[in-house]
C-alpha cells in the first residue's frame, strides 16, 4: 500500500521532538456478491430492508478506508506514535456466514504507542485479541507490552477498561523463541484458562508446525510456499478433521482453493491490474459468490 505523506521530517518546529511523519494510506473495494445460505451458512445480519443484503440474493457493496499514522522521535530516542482509520459504506469477506458488514464513516477507536530499549507499549481501548482467544476472551484487552531480546519474544496484554466480565483485570501472554530453522511458542489466557504450545521446523521451502492445546487438541500442519508460485497447506488434528489449502500465482494471476473434513470449500482468483488495482472474484459452499475489485492508494 502506498503511502501519501502530507508531512515528513519536522524538524525544529516544536521544541522536544527530533522528527516526525504523518501519514495517510486508503483501501476500497466494490463490487457485486450473492449472500448464501445453502449448506448452514446464515441469513443476512444487516437488515435487508436497508436494501444492502437480502438472502440469496446479489446486491452492491462499496466500501472505503483511510487509515491515519503519526509516528515520532523523542531526543532522548524514544519512539511514539498514534494511527486511527476511518471507514464508510458496506464491505464485504466471503465467509461461512453473511459477509457484508456496514460501516458508518466514523473514525475508530485510536491505538497509541511508546517503543524504546523497554519494549513495546500499545493502548488501545478494547483493540487487542488474546493470545489464545475462544469467542469469549477475544478483543477485549486494552494494554499491549511486546519486547524481542535475540530470539526471545514476550507479549503481554491485560483488560484495564474491565467492561467485560471475562477478561475484566486478567492479562493474555505469549512466548516465543526462534533459532535458526526452529521456532518454538507458547500462550496463556487467564481468561478461561486457555493455553496452547506449539513447535516449527522449516527446511527449504516447507515448514511443519506441531501444536496442542488445553482442549487436548492435537495438530499437525505441513506448509509449502516456493519460488515457483505454487503454495498450500495441509493440517490435520486429533479430532480426524483436516483442512488444505492451495494456491498458484503467475504473472499478475493468483488462484486459491481450499476445502475441509467438512467439505467447507472455497475457490478464489484474483489478478493484479497494476498501480494498486485488482479484480477479485470467489464462490464458496453457502453459496457465497463475489465479483469485484480492491483498490491501494
Amino acid at each position: 500500500m502506498k503511502k501519501v505523506l502530507l508531512a515528513t521530517t519536522i524538524l525544529g518546529m516544536t521544541a522536544g521532538f527530533a522528527s516526525a511523519e504523518l501519514a495517510f494510506t486508503g483501501s476500497a473495494t466494490a463490487g457485486f456478491a450473492q449472500n448464501g445460505t445453502n449448506a448452514g451458512g446464515k441469513t443476512s445480519v444487516v437488515p435487508a430492508a436497508a436494501g444492502k443484503t437480502g438472502d440469496n440474493t446479489i446486491n452492491p457493496y462499496a466500501f472505503f478506508k483511510i487509515a491515519v499514522a503519526a509516528t515520532g522521535e523523542s531526543d532522548s530516542g524514544l519512539s511514539f506514535g498514534a494511527s486511527a482509520s476511518i471507514e464508510s459504506g458496506l464491505a464485504y469477506t466471503m465467509a461461512d456466514d453473511d459477509g457484508f458488514s456496514g460501516k458508518g464513516g466514523t473514525m475508530g477507536a485510536p491505538t497509541i504507542f511508546v517503543s524504546g530499549d523497554f519494549g513495546k507499549i500499545s493502548v488501545k481501548s478494547n483493540g487487542f485479541k488474546a493470545f489464545q482467544a475462544d469467542n469469549a476472551a477475544s478483543e477485549v484487552y486494552d494494554l499491549d507490552y511486546s519486547h524481542t531480546i535475540g530470539g526471545v519474544t514476550v507479549g503481554v496484554r491485560t483488560d484495564l477498561h474491565g467492561d467485560n466480565a471475562a477478561t475484566k483485570g486478567k492479562s493474555s501472554l505469549s512466548l516465543g523463541y526462534k533459532i535458526n530453522a526452529i521456532a518454538l511458542a507458547a500462550k496463556y489466557d487467564e481468561a478461561g484458562a486457555l493455553w496452547g504450545v506449539s513447535a516449527g521446523y522449516t527446511i527449504g521451502a516447507i515448514t511443519a508446525t506441531l501444536a496442542t492445546d488445553n482442549a487436548s487438541v492435537s495438530s499437525l500442519k505441513l506448509a509449502y510456499k516456493g519460488e515457483n508460485g505454487i503454495s498450500g497447506d495441509i493440517k490435520a488434528d486429533s479430532k480426524s478433521a483436516w483442512e488444505a489449502n492451495a494456491a498458484y500465482t503467475a504473472n499478475g494471476l493468483t488462484i486459491g482453493a481450499g476445502t475441509t473434513s467438512a467439505s467447507k470449500w472455497k475457490v478464489t482468483a484474483s489478478y493484479d491490474l497494476g498501480g494498486g488495482l485488482t479484480a477479485e472474484a470467489g464462490a464458496n459452499y453457502t453459496n457465497d459468490m463475489f465479483v469485484g475489485a480492491k483498490m491501494a492508494f
